[in-house]
């Protein structure tokens, strides 16, 4: 069993000491870029998760075919 301290250095960094001296060091804004909560989703831009629901389906024949097809 681990015994841990967590601190915030100067509202920049999330610093954990763990019993085994240890020491975990993350930044702040890594953690808020790669929270997924739906707390933190809501904040984000909608564009990053408005993909849309369906893709297109094209045969292989049109994109190998030249630009057309990839542009589709």
């Amino acid at each position: 069993m681990y015994t841990v301290f967590i601190f915030v250095d100067q509202g920049e960094k999330l610093i954990v000491h763990w019993s085994d001296k240890h020491e975990g060091v993350l930044p702040l804004d890594f953690l808020s870029e790669n929270a997924y909560s739906d707390v933190t989703n809501e904040f984000r831009p909608s564009s990053v998760f408005s993909l849309p629901k369906t893709f297109p389906t094209l045969e292989f024949s049109e994109v190998s075919s030249g630009s057309q097809g990839v542009l589709k």
